[in-house]
């Protein structure tokens, strides 16, 4: 029974005779009119869960409403029900609880209760005391609460209110359902009409068994069903009274006809009377069905040339229709042809169906008042009448220029025929020759070509019908090409004067050769012929380094191979083994020593070098006689990549063809203060002097254009993101010149794009630009998430003096990582002020610092020597017997360590500033 809301006013005029009147079943996907649903505890949502079948078995229809109440998420869910229309009467009600737990691991404990209010809430009466429920592991099923509230104590147009209520205890989780509430007043006026649903209005291909669903109508006890050929007929169904429900299905001994307009009516009544002036709905029913066809299966090949076609019944069906054609949609053999009330047919009538070929059909049903429409078209392809070839086999190579055709018998066949081409479809050699009602057959026509590829159909036919649409197959014929031993395909280092070796061809009489510098080419030997014999040694030598490419073809008295396969070799290389500089290799001399490997014969050696791959800007071709090494005169530039090619000569013959190599010349280090910001970089190169070196599986670092947080306009270094990559990539600085015993402060900023991975960083420092060389650490920051800016500003002291290299290590086995550094910066820690003495631990002191010329000493009594020390650590002045007064005129402005050797072996050092 479908269960809806039946809870309206009347009309403006019928208000005196309202009355409370819900038959409510929650079969739709919200709450009703009235009804409003509330919760107690910390839920955030006091709508119900969901409506059908999550608290269990439904009592009624397809669904129930129902909502999680669960621990002291909902402690409570009420489901309350507002009317003001009572007319007074007694109030009949009744509804239906259902629980189950949320999981098999969840239980249900809580309480169920109704009560209602007649005050709009402010009071409450129960209809149903709390209910403990307690079922740990299985539902509890629909249970029915009943009752009758008197007359008189809903008084007429009160505030009513109707509630029920569940309750969950703190370990509880489980749905709460609630269905099928009823509640009714005594009705003192009939029902309004009801909307024919389903079928829609003027719906078409409707089941001739259709469901007729209607919107419930207001104080309705039940409903009358007519249905009928004409608008209001009734002479399908007269006055059915289907009950109080909301759809009635026509029931299939009462099937309708197919393609038929039928008019519902529907009409809605209770114990005052029924609704008048109720109207029709039409709806037409569909055409009869397509019969489902078992044969000719869809596609079938091998099909009889008299096929029986069957197919399963219709119900309605008076008879069926059966179209045949030759081509998609065709009817050229039968056109619709009434094949009566049967379910299989054979056809054997003329036009006689034809071997091999495909035919479309089409079966239809059909009844008095309807056809089958859009039937599927299907296809079946007769029995060949072609036999089966054995010999010579589809494409077949090495065949006999007199080859032997052969094939099996097909019954239907009465003789044979044969066609043979040089192209497919072709019948050049022998056009559709009948060679009788035989199986195998001996070419003995004009002598086929060697090597050359044949194209041959065997036809059958029985008396006037031949074979059609028969397999074309192809063979080819053994070759006159001899098997080539040497120079093997595609060998290397061969003399220039090569040796050229088959086996024999017992066909051939003599062989031909062809060598060219190109593919095809015959610009050495255009096929000269060497007699017949199994080697040939080439007169006049070819050029060193050269690939070649040759062919060795035969010939007797009728015939000249064709098709023989091309080979190549390539000549002895002039091109020496060059040992130094290493390919690619860094820190390489400004004047270079070039090394190389003597190659036999060469008489000399040239070197070429540039600034580019393939460039020559530095020396173009440059002869330098037959030596091993040879020296740069003039030096190259500091820090920059070189590309050198080194190739031998005999005479006038030059190599080609040799590998170039590049080099990297050495770097000079640099002093404080050092500032490396990227922005003069070439994206993506890194800045002259630096590295990239990558120790895992990720990516490297490179410049790159800036990313947030830093500005959008400039450059910074940056690890780029590669997925789930493990990464261990380093950037090192170029060298910097330290002094031991010296603080030193570096700053740089650093940060990731965003919060969704932590980025890891590591900073340290030593004495190589590898991972192995860094062995100072200064800063490690593993969990960079906030996407923001740091700067760090950070101290350190190198234990001692010499050129240090900075490193910046990405490092992570899991993490994703946009990583960026900037504005690096390295220089000596604060300087003095101007006022400042520097004072030493046996308070001796110099002053005054900053000085311009002289630099006072408080007491050398104890200082056996000075030393004085710029800030790459270079000695500029000593003072073997010092005096109070240091002379320091001729030194540059700048900072200076003045190294205090006391005599008690110790040393004191002192900072100082030169203006």
């Amino acid at each position: 029974m479908r269960k809806i809301l039946l809870m309206c006013m009347m009309s403006l005029g019928a208000m005196a005779s309202a009355q409370i009147f819900v038959n409510e079943g929650f079969e739709g996907s919200s709450l009703p009119t009235g009804w409003a649903s509330t919760t107690t505890g910390t839920g955030t949502t006091s709508t119900p869960s969901g409506y059908g079948v999550e608290a269990g078995t439904v009592c009624e229809g397809s669904k129930a409403v129902y909502k999680n109440i669960y621990k002291l998420v909902y402690t409570g869910w009420n489901l309350t029900y507002t009317s003001a229309v009572s007319n007074g009467t007694a109030l009949d009600y009744s509804f239906k609880y259902l629980a189950k737990p949320y999981s098999s691991t969840n239980v249900v404990e809580g309480t169920v209760a109704a009560d209602y209010s007649i005050d709009g809430g402010v009071t409450w009466v129960d209809l149903l005391a709390p209910v403990v429920l307690n079922s740990p592991t299985n539902p509890i099923p629909c249970t029915t609460v009943s009752g009758t509230i008197p007359a008189g104590v809903i008084p007429a147009g009160a505030d009513f209110r109707f509630r029920l209520k569940s309750t969950s205890s703190t370990t509880a989780d489980f749905y709460m359902g609630f269905d099928d509430v009823k509640l009714s007043q005594v009705l003192s006026n009939p029902p309004v009409c009801t909307t024919v649903s389903a079928p829609a209005a003027a719906a078409t291909a409707i089941s001739v068994t259709p469901t007729i669903t209607w919107a419930s109508a207001a104080y309705t006890t039940g409903y009358t069903l007519n249905l009928g050929t004409t608008p209001g007929g009734t002479d399908v169904i007269n006055g059915l009274d289907v009950g109080n429900v909301t759809s009635y299905v026509v029931p299939a001994a009462n099937t309708l006809n197919y393609s038929t307009q039928y008019y519902v009516t529907v009409i809605p009544k209770n114990n005052i009377g029924s609704a008048t002036g109720c109207t029709s709905s039409s709806f037409t029913t569909r055409a009869i069905p397509c019969p489902s066809v078992s044969a000719p299966a869809s596609s079938a090949t091998a099909v009889s040339l008299t096929p029986a076609f069957t197919w399963s019944a219709v119900t309605g069906a008076t008879g069926y229709k059966l179209s045949i054609g030759t081509t998609a949609g065709g009817t050229d053999i039968l056109n619709n042809s009434d094949l009566g009330n049967v379910l299989t047919y054979t056809y054997a009538q003329a036009p006689t169906l034809n071997y091999n070929t495909k035919y479309y059909y089409t079966l239809n049903s059909y009844s008095a008042s309807s056809n089958s429409t859009s039937c599927s078209e299907r296809n079946f392809t007769t029995k060949t009448l072609c036999p089966s070839v054995t010999a010579p086999a589809s494409s077949a190579t090495g065949v006999s220029i007199t080859p032997t055709f052969t094939w099996t018998a097909n019954t239907d066949a009465t003789g044979y025929r044969i066609s043979i081409g040089t192209t497919a479809g072709a019948t050049d050699i022998l056009n559709n020759v009948d060679v009788g009602n035989v199986l195998t057959y001996v070419y003995n026509g004009t002598a086929l070509n060697y090597n050359t590829k044949y194209f041959y159909t065997v036809n059958a036919y029985n008396g006037a019908i031949a074979s059609i649409g028969c397999s074309e197959r192809s063979f080819t014929t053994k070759t006159l090409c001899p098997s080539v031993t040497a120079p093997a395909s595609s060998a290397t280092g061969v003399s220039v004067t090569p040796t050229f070796t088959w086996t024999a061809n017992t066909d051939a009489t003599g062989y031909r050769i062809s060598i060219g510098t190109t593919a095809g080419a015959t610009n050495v030997l255009n096929n000269v012929d060497v007699g017949n014999v199994l080697t040939y040694t080439l007169g006049a030598p070819l050029a060193y380094g050269v690939k070649y490419f040759y062919t060795i073809n035969a010939y007797n008295a009728t015939a000249t191979s064709v098709g023989c396969t091309e080979r190549s070799f390539t000549t002895l290389t002039l091109c020496p083994t060059v040992s130094a500089p290493v390919s690619n290799a860094a820190g390489v001399s400004l004047t270079p020593t070039f090394t190389w490997a003597a190659v036999n014969n060469v008489t000399g050696y040239r070197i070429s070098i540039g600034t580019t791959s393939g460039g020559t800007d530095v020396l173009n071709s440059f002869d330098v006689g037959n030596v091993l090494t040879y020296t740069l005169p003039t030096p190259l530039n500091n820090s920059t990549q070189y590309y050198y090619t080194i190739v031998g000569y005999i005479g006038t013959q030059v190599s080609t063809g040799c590998s170039e190599r590049s080099f990297f010349t050495i770097c000079t280090s640099t002093n404080v203060p050092y500032t490396l910001d990227f922005e003069n970089v070439t994206i993506p190169l890194l800045p002259g002097c630096s590295t990239a070196i990558n120790s895992g599986t990720g990516n490297v670092w490179t410049s790159e254009a800036g990313y947030a947080p830093f500005d959008t306009t400039g450059k910074v270094l940056r690890y780029k993101w590669s997925t789930s990559a493990a990464a261990n990539t380093w950037f090192f600085t170029q060298g910097i010149n330290l002094v031991a015993g010296t603080s030193y402060t570096i700053k740089y900023k650093y940060a990731n794009s965003g919060t969704t991975y932590a980025e890891k960083l590591k900073v340290a420092y030593g004495t190589s630009a590898d991972v192995s060389g860094m062995t100072n650490p200064i800063a490690d920051y593993p969990n960079i998430v906030d996407g923001v800016i740091h700067q760090e500003s950070l101290t350190f002291t190198p234990p001692t003096s010499g050129v240090y290299y900075f490193g910046f290590q990405a490092y992570s086995i899991t993490n994703r990582f946009y990583l960026m550094v900037d504005d690096i910066n390295i220089d000596l820690t604060a300087s003095l002020a101007t006022s400042e003495n520097v004072k030493a631990k046996n308070d001796i002191k110099v002053y005054p610092n900053p000085f311009a010329d002289v630099l006072n000493i408080s007491d050398v009594s104890n200082v056996r020597s000075i030393s004085v020390v710029d800030i790459s650590g270079k000695l500029v002045k000593t003072f073997d017997k010092p005096e109070s007064t240091l002379h320091l005129g001729g030194l540059n402005s700048g900072m200076y360590l003045v190294i205090l050797n006391m005599k008690d072996g110790s040393k004191q050092t002192i900072k100082a500033i030169k203006k």
